[in-house]
């Protein structure tokens, strides 16, 4: 009977059969299990991620379950003498994993189509089809056929259902504890997936997640075919079976072989850099040198990504020497790059790779001649690296289809040395796909060509810097007029029909206006344009940088534009969240004595102070407001928050749960009306602006540069006692 024929009969055989048909269902029920975590923050997280991980993890132990239940069937009803004798034991083995891989291909492909109706609802307009589809493929599936694979071969060496899946299980606990929970590579089940994003790329979770599941592959491929050769035969035991295997010498041969490529694989992993555990310690070295310094730089890099995430190309420095001799020059570039030619002057020079990685980087060292001037070309590429610590977050520079990020040595390289004025220039050509728009540090972009393949270039300019941070996606560009500035505004394409509809641009202009006005101007250069930017929900936040601020997508997502607690209205959150540009990015609110004195109480304020401006008194008072005491009087009234003694009797779920409201209304709430409170005892809110226009050009005094609770109260002239604080 040929290896066709037996897999057709095995197949039909579970399709039949109860166990393989409860297996599914209860995989697919795995999905509501992502239902019940609160903690995300994107759409694409909230409906997909989280039922991913949910799904993945159920999935892995019941088809341990499933497949030692199968393989163990034969040995249960006492009929394996019979079976050998009619068909070889490693041939029906071999039959019988192949069903249940087929099985669990089955299972996902009706766990996906089943949820499929549901998430692309939930999404809306941010469902991608293509991620949706990635994910069942890269996180559920392999779970299921690796989980069958380390199953099969843990059964067929040592031939107890029992112990196998013990160990099976075992191996899962030691993936997802420490010190390997933190290390991709180790995650055999459930690949790292800290989040996935609605507007923007998700293919560093997918790139990581592929490797990672080769890597397994082989490994679980190689440790199958070796159990292979436990296979019990001829009535004898585990040694004499696996003496017998062996003299297959092609099965321990191809094992061998699977084990040599996984562990190749695994140690030139492309990702992540090689930076010290204890990377605090490392001393940094400055190798800038007198005598030598940088008269102006110019780039040229082609960021049209493959599958890969690849880029390529040079960097000319103009360096000017006035030692009158050979000097020593350094430069530093991501850890990803590889220099292939270093030119001085038009003439090869040698170059030497310190091997030095920290924080996604590393050093590289070259001779200058003697020359006065020279111009050094140092030529460059390759997959941009994350540091390495970051492996859950997977947060970092990137090259992609649907977006790039390129920060300082991940964007050319940097020199180690002195820059001559605050003039020198910083040009740079860059080479995307035509449908991405590049936004970078400096100086507004300027479209070049469209190059007719697909591609176009642009010129990206600074002046008196060494480096640039650029990112590019299918950024829609809105000029602001706020508060004197020159403001450009970039978001996702895909948000462009909701901006129109929620009239967000005339709340963002408003927002700017007030803070500037009230506080002051953000601090940036002046002869460049304020650029605030939507970019990935992997960077996890935002941040600020030269001239550009940057807003995370999770401010976009529906649920957050819904979100009482910042504003009344999709708008009023958007402009929260810019309010965040003045606290939270420009001037920062952080006192360790009490976790609630945060960037969310002034922000909401000042909300609440916008909105009193724009719509009144009453409507604010109506939103805002009211809302605050309602919600500082229901956690006041909390029996549990009144007598702190007995919560220690709640379940822990429940008291987390009542810690977590605790903190949400006092950072909004709580500390928004404490806000209010003081304009009130300091007689008005002009005198309030006063207090907060101080902190924020000023910054504190207790924690410079954090503004704690002690400096306003400082600064105010007030009390705890008369804030209620006390």
């Amino acid at each position: 009977m040929s290896r066709f024929s037996l897999f057709r009969v095995e197949f039909s055989r579970l399709l039949r059969s109860p166990s393989c048909w409860l297996s599914t269902a209860l995989t697919s029920l795995g999905l509501l299990g992502g239902f019940s975590y609160q903690g995300s923050t994107t759409m694409a997280s909230m409906y997909l991620a989280q039922q991913l991980r949910s799904a993945t993890l159920v999935g892995t132990v019941v088809f341990s379950i499933f497949t030692l239940y199968e393989l163990s069937r034969v040995e249960r009803n006492r009929t394996d003498a019979i079976t050998d004798s009619i068909i070889s034991p490693q041939r029906l083995a071999s039959v019988r994993l192949l069903g249940i891989l087929c099985a669990s291909l089955l299972t996902t492909f009706l766990t996906a189509a089943l949820y499929l109706p549901y998430a692309a609802w939930k999404l809306g307009g941010v469902f991608s089809l293509s991620d949706y589809l990635a994910g069942f493929l890269l996180f559920l599936l392999p779970a299921l056929c690796f989980s069958a694979l380390l199953s099969a071969s843990c059964y067929q060496i040592v031939r107890r259902a029992d112990v196998s899946f013990l160990a099976v299980l075992l191996f899962l606990i030691l993936s997802r504890s420490d010190p390997f929970q933190n290390k991709f590579l180790w995650q055999w089940c459930l690949p790292m997936l800290p989040a996935l994003s609605d507007d923007f790329s998700n293919v560093l979770v997918f790139r990581t997640a592929a490797y990672s599941r080769l890597v397994w592959l082989l490994f679980f491929l190689g440790l199958w075919l070796l159990s292979l050769l436990c296979v019990r035969r001829y009535g004898k035991g585990f040694l004499g079976s696996f003496l017998q295997g062996l003299r297959q010498g092609m099965l321990p041969a191809l094992a061998v072989l699977l084990f040599s490529l996984g562990g190749i694989l695994w140690t030139s992993q492309p990702f992540f850099d090689n930076s010290p555990v204890d990377w605090m310690a490392v001393q940094e070295i400055d190798h800038t040198q007198e005598g030598l310094s940088l008269l102006g730089t110019q780039v040229e890099i082609r960021a049209v990504s493959d599958w890969v995430g690849r880029m390529d190309g040079f960097a000319t420095f103009q360096i000017q020497n006035t030692t009158g001799r050979e000097q020593p020059l350094y430069f530093s570039l991501n850890t990803g790059y590889q220099v292939s030619r270093v030119i001085a002057n038009g003439v090869d020079i040698p170059f030497e790779d310190l091997e030095d990685d920290l924080i996604k980087r590393r050093t590289l060292r070259c001779t200058l001649p003697a020359e006065e001037r020279v111009a050094l070309r140092v030529e460059y590429g390759g997959v941009p690296q994350l540091w390495n610590i970051s492996q859950t977050m997977l947060s970092g520079d990137l090259v992609s289809r649907e977006e790039v990020q390129l920060n300082g040595t991940a964007f050319s390289p940097v020199p180690d040395l002195l820059i001559a004025g605050d003039t020198i220039p910083f040009q740079a050509q860059i080479t995307l796909r035509d449908n991405l728009t590049p936004v970078a540090s400096g100086f507004p972009s300027q479209f070049l060509r469209n190059n007719g393949d697909g591609t176009a270039t642009w010129l990206l300019q600074d002046r008196g810097v060494n480096s640039m941070t650029v990112f590019a996606a299918d950024y829609v560009k809105v000029d602001i007029n706020g508060g004197g500035m020159a403001i450009e505004f970039y978001y996702s394409q895909k948000h462009q029909q909701q901006m129109t509809e929620l009239g967000a641009i005339d709340a963002l202009e408003a927002a700017i206006r007030y803070c500037t006005e009230h506080y002051g101007m953000r601090a940036f250069p002046e002869d460049r344009p304020f650029k605030i930017i939507q970019t990935t929900e992997f960077l996890f936040g935002g941040f600020a940088k030269q001239n550009i601020s940057v807003i995370s997508e999770a401010s976009f997502t529906a649920n957050n534009l819904s979100n009482p607690e910042k504003g009344a209205s999709g708008a009023e959150v958007l402009a929260h969240e810019i309010i965040h540009q003045w606290w939270g990015l420009g001037a920062q609110l952080m006192d360790p004595e009490d976790p609630y004195w945060t960037d969310e109480g002034i922000t909401t304020y000042t909300t609440y102070r916008l909105m009193k401006k724009e719509r009144g008194q009453d409507y604010a008072d109506q939103h805002y407001l009211d809302i605050w005491e309602r919600d500082i009087a229901h956690n006041q009234n909390n029996f549990y928050i009144r007598h702190p003694e007995y919560l220690g009797a709640l379940r822990e779920e429940y008291r987390v749960q009542l810690e977590s409201e605790t903190q949400s209304i006092m950072w909004y709430s709580g500390y928004a009306r404490m806000f209010a409170r003081a304009a009130e005892l300091l007689g008005g809110d002009e005198a309030l602006d006063q207090v907060l226009s101080h902190l924020y050009q000023n910054g504190g005094t207790e924690m410079p540069p954090y503004i704690t609770q002690q400096d306003f109260l400082d600064a105010s002239g007030l009390t705890k006692e008369d804030l209620g604080l006390a």
